[in-house]
């Protein structure tokens, strides 16, 4: 927590929603360096930016953000629920069409004996975006004092832990993937419940949107030796990073020529059939954004304990978009299951995991947890004891 007195701070139009306060408080903790500043009258679509690290502490809302945040948490709820009981592709091998549904993709990595990334995609991709929907009807409910199942503070904390689980909009990334791969190998059909699927994602991230526009709900965040934890998990993750490039991903047999393929193999396979575009959008996403976070992770993490010479907006702005693109890299894993869910004809063709799959799921979850571990107030604090810098 900051020591220094109350700021005013400054408006900006445009929108950040990083964060969300309670309402009736006269001051405001930045949640990213915990300046405590006093807050000010907002016009219409505008936010307060804290005067220190620039990150939004405030903006502007009107109660017609929590209707439209429980209507669309409703709606996608709805559609949400369908597009996971019924076949979102299909794929045609010899005459005969192959369905799956996302849970179905987990339950066909969990019979190849990968258990593991079968739990990922359910909990990711199905169970926490359905609860994190049910966490934000409850919040709004609560607003309105219709229901009171928890404290505000654990609720709270379990709306930020599903947002940061919920990986929805990656797995529709994954389908069109894997649709582009598969075309080339034989017909690929779309199934009804795509399009459910497609309007959960849309309301879900409108849902998201409303309710953090209204800014209803803050806690600083608090974790003992931060920066140790980090760096642990940092180098965790850089050790997993080496097997899970040079080991085989996924395995593709075609007439029972087995082709073993790892993340940069797969990406060069794509270039050579002149799908350049997609193969760029997995070389970022599976090599590119991995990379990319553990040393930029390892960068901020060094430059607050050891005290270098460092532009500190720059690296709250490197940490943000860290925090950002980090669930992106999960796009290989889900397009993998749904391939090997479509492709299982052992007598022609089907596609099953590789071990590196599994040492790739760990370096993405645990690069995540390390940036959620990383208290950014630190960036602003000598070797990161309570000591505040100007």
């Amino acid at each position: 927590m900051s020591n220094e007195k109350p700021n005013s701070f400054a408006n900006y139009s445009g929108y950040n929603i990083n964060m969300v306060l309670d309402s009736s408080l006269k001051f405001v903790d930045c949640f990213y360096c915990g300046l405590k500043s006093h807050r000010v009258a907002l016009k219409k679509s505008e936010v307060a930016l804290c005067p220190r690290c620039d990150s939004c502490v405030d903006q502007s809302f009107s109660s017609d953000n929590f209707q439209k945040a429980l209507i669309f948490a409703i709606a996608s709820l709805i559609l949400l629920i369908p597009s996971n009981i019924f076949p979102v592709l299909g794929f045609e091998l010899n005459g005969v069409v192959y369905y799956t549904t996302f849970f179905q993709s987990g339950v066909v990595l969990y019979n190849q004996g990968f258990g593991i990334l079968s739990v990922i995609i359910v909990l990711t991709g199905i169970i926490f975006p359905i609860f994190h929907l049910l966490t934000i009807i409850t919040i709004v409910l609560d607003r309105y004092k219709l229901i009171n199942i928890l404290q505000k503070r654990e609720l709270f904390r379990l709306y930020l832990f599903l947002k940061i689980g919920s990986f929805i909009d990656v797995f529709l990334l994954a389908i069109l993937i894997a649709y582009i791969k598969l075309i080339d190998i034989s017909n690929v059909i779309f199934g009804n419940s795509l399009f459910l699927f497609i309007g959960a994602v849309i309301f879900y991230t409108l849902s998201k949107e409303n309710l953090n526009m209204t800014r209803t709900h803050i806690f600083l965040k608090e974790v003992p030796n931060s920066i140790n934890i980090s760096l642990a998990l940092i180098l965790t993750g850089f050790i997993l990073f080496i097997p899970s490039n040079i080991l085989p991903i996924m395995e593709i047999s075609t007439l029972g020529i087995v082709t073993k393929d790892t993340i940069f193999s797969g990406v060069v396979s794509l270039v050579e059939n002149e799908m350049i575009p997609i193969g760029i959008i997995v070389f970022t996403a599976s090599i590119g954004i991995p990379l990319f976070k553990i040393l930029g992770m390892l960068y901020i993490i060094l430059s607050v304990k050891f005290s270098l010479k460092r532009d500190k907006r720059s690296i709250l702005k490197l940490y943000k978009i860290i925090e950002f693109i980090g669930k992106w890299s999960v796009l290989d894993i889900y397009m993998i299951a749904l391939m090997a869910a479509l492709v299982k004809e052992e007598s022609i063709a089907y596609v099953e995991a590789g071990v590196a799959s599994i040492y790739f799921a760990l370096v993405v979850f645990i690069t995540i947890f390390a940036t959620e571990a990383f208290d950014t107030k630190l960036i602003w604090e000598e070797n990161g004891n309570s000591k505040t810098t100007k």
